[in-house]
């Protein structure tokens, strides 16, 4: 290609922000639907009872850098008592968060 020859093939501006939309639109509708299929299957178990067994963890530590183990006993003792939120770390590898009040004098 000479230099300050333009390309024929290459897209226009107008093309690229058409597929970039097109493209966003069908990545938000694939989210969109990801709800659906991710809870099919789980109506029959509604109240169901079930044991989990695990860690308990504080889960804004958790979140934010994984904070897990006995090296983080003493700051989740801290943050559960101050009433942030609580989850167990399944020994199945899921994080189930904990919904309801909190025992923080069992701790």
């Amino acid at each position: 290609m000479i230099l300050g020859e333009t390309h024929k093939n290459r897209p226009t501006t107008d093309t690229m922000k058409k597929l970039n939309i097109l493209m966003s639109l069908a990545a938000a509708t694939a989210f969109a639907a990801f709800p659906a299929f991710a809870h099919e299957g789980h109506e029959a178990q509604a109240g169901e009872e079930v044991t989990v067994r695990g860690e308990v963890v504080d889960m804004v530590c958790y979140i934010d850098h994984n904070a897990t183990g006995s090296e983080h006993l003493d700051c989740a003792k801290t943050c559960i008592k101050m009433g942030l939120p609580v989850g167990i770390k399944a020994d199945d590898g899921k994080t189930y968060l904990l919904i309801g009040e909190t025992q923080a004098n069992q701790l």
